[in-house]
């Protein structure tokens, strides 16, 4: 039984090692995004933001966002 619960424990403490989630506060809204994400505030396209993720590789031609 003990041997359960440590393997439990090693598993919580695992997924809560994770890295945080960014975020973002500004006047009118707060956003909390994954760190893998890029945020842009260039005012790109008349956005207020944009949150886009990196490209992959060369053959990579959709980034989303």
């Amino acid at each position: 039984m003990r041997k359960y619960i440590f393997y439990l424990f090693l598993y919580i403490s695992i997924s809560c090692a994770q890295e945080r989630d960014i975020e973002v506060t500004r006047e009118d809204f707060t956003l909390s995004y994954p760190p893998n994400f890029i945020f842009d505030e260039s005012g790109q396209e008349g956005a207020v933001f944009i949150l886009k993720t990196e490209q992959e590789g060369e053959d990579d031609s959709f980034i989303e966002n």
